[in-house]
């Protein structure tokens, strides 16, 4: 018994991190799509240009995509686990977000569960919470605990 349980967790850990996955790389075609094509061309102008303003554009430019990627991917995840209950990679792996009461999830809980998410440069602090999801009960998160959301996996 036990074992089945400890194998349900990892099938469902695989599950959410396969999810994951899609979802990244869709948004990173966005991203590639709406800042790293025009990225190419002021980087080709700068280099062109040979002067300080120049680089000191790209730089800025760079700073400035790494905020609109972290604002895509948290509109992204919010948008479509709020309106949804599931990104498109959840849907694949037909899995989906709800509160931890078994309704429609809060907007303020899908908005915590995501923040972490989003910022490029918490992946340890991410790896660390999803630890959660084979150690609880719930198999959740531990800022889904905090955000008083679950993930489970969809009825057909």
């Amino acid at each position: 018994m036990a074992k089945n349980k400890t194998s349900s967790k990892w099938r469902m850990f695989g599950k959410r991190l396969l999810a994951f996955i899609i979802d990244r790389i869709l948004v990173s075609i966005a991203f590639v799509i709406l800042l790293a094509i025009p990225a190419v061309y002021i980087a080709a102008s700068a280099i062109k240009a040979k002067n300080v303003l120049s680089l000191l554009s790209l730089l800025l430019w760079y700073i400035a995509s790494l905020a609109i990627l972290m604002l895509i991917n948290l509109t992204y995840f919010i948008f479509m686990e709020y309106r949804y209950g599931f990104t498109i990679g959840k849907k694949v792996l037909n899995i989906a977000v709800i509160g931890a009461d078994g309704k429609k999830a809060a907007f303020s809980g899908i908005v915590v569960r995501n923040l972490l998410k989003s910022v490029p440069f918490f992946g340890f602090f991410l790896c660390i919470d999803s630890i959660g999801i084979v150690t609880t009960d719930k198999q959740q998160r531990f800022t889904e605990i905090l955000a008083e959301t679950k993930v489970i996996e969809e009825l057909h």
